[in-house]
């Protein structure tokens, strides 16, 4: 039961990563981008994570 945790949480975590960098490429190639969307996804980044952490302990 918990490896099946610790393997939805990683599963979980590498696809929040992989949608949060493809989010910052596109923030970089448009470079108007309003600095409090950068914000706003880097605050619900933390929140995840943190998530993560909480859980998986």
């Amino acid at each position: 039961m918990v490896t099946f945790f610790l393997f939805g949480h990683i599963i979980f975590s590498v696809l929040f990563f992989l949608n949060f960098v493809s989010l910052l490429k596109k923030i970089v190639k448009n470079k108007e981008a309003n600095i409090n969307i950068l914000l706003g996804i880097l605050l619900s980044f933390l929140i995840a994570y943190s998530n993560i952490i909480i859980a998986g302990h």
